[in-house]
């Protein structure tokens, strides 16, 4: 099967094709997303900011297709769900 481009800067609005949540022991730590963008259908990975709510939001409502916000700073693409 044809396989989309892969961007490693990726901005603009996007939806999320899959996605974990990393725990320590005592909770989550950190988001994966696998991405598209809307624009050109461009696919990335990105982490998701790190704070709290963001975390257990996306791993009680995380769902594919959900859109959000990605932005490339600091030599990283960060996610940040709608």
């Amino acid at each position: 099967m044809p396989k989309p481009p892969l961007t490693e800067q990726a901005n603009g609005a996007a939806r999320i094709e899959t996605w974990t949540v990393m725990h320590r022991p005592d909770g989550p730590e950190l988001g994966i997303v696998i991405g598209r963008l809307d624009e050109g259908n461009v696919r990335f990975v990105a982490n998701t900011p790190s704070d709290m709510a963001t975390l257990m939001e996306l791993q009680e409502n995380g769902d594919v297709g959900r859109p959000g916000m990605v932005t490339h700073t600091d030599g990283q693409n960060v996610f940040v769900p709608g």
